[in-house]
């Protein structure tokens, strides 16, 4: 109950500031909580499912909503980088046993604090473009989760 709790706020905040207009509103209207609210049941009910099934429920249920992200931005129809940010907005199912970590997995996913000497940083400015490359977003854990949530807002301009 409480992981269905998060997932609602986090669709909150993820959907607010947008404006809508769904296949049966007159004209565009901000998103209301009825609205929010039934992303998430749609996205609770894809909980466990394969992205291929899960993506395919989604654009069904969504098809024909026109979203604006942000003022003065142009309103586009939802899209598969959209359904995979809300994806990567579920809790993290338990991992299947029959994949342990590799050496190099677990090497790539060990984070420290402290700079590399062998890989120094670059300081490139972010420019926002009006098409932007789709990225592929696999979800493995919640760091990724929000690297996939982190790279839609910087596609979109959010």
């Amino acid at each position: 109950m409480s992981s269905d709790l998060t997932v609602a706020s986090h669709v909150e905040s993820h959907v607010e500031g947008w404006v809508i207009k769904t296949p049966s509103d007159p004209a565009p209207r901000r998103i209301a909580e009825s609205d929010w609210l039934q992303i998430d049941r749609v996205l609770c009910g894809q909980l466990g499912k394969r992205p291929e099934t899960a993506l395919a429920a989604l654009n069904e249920v969504f098809a024909g909503w026109l979203v604006q992200r942000a003022k003065g931005q142009r309103p586009s129809v939802l899209d598969e980088t959209d359904y995979l940010s809300l994806l990567a907005l579920l809790p993290l199912p338990d991992a299947p046993e029959e994949m342990p970590l590799t050496p190099e997995i677990s090497e790539r996913l060990v984070v420290s604090d402290e700079p590399s000497l062998s890989s120094p940083e670059i300081n490139r400015p972010i420019v926002a473009t009006e098409q932007s490359a789709r990225r592929q977003v696999i979800r493995s854990d919640t760091a990724t989760a929000q690297l996939a949530m982190a790279l839609f807002h910087l596609d979109h301009g959010v």
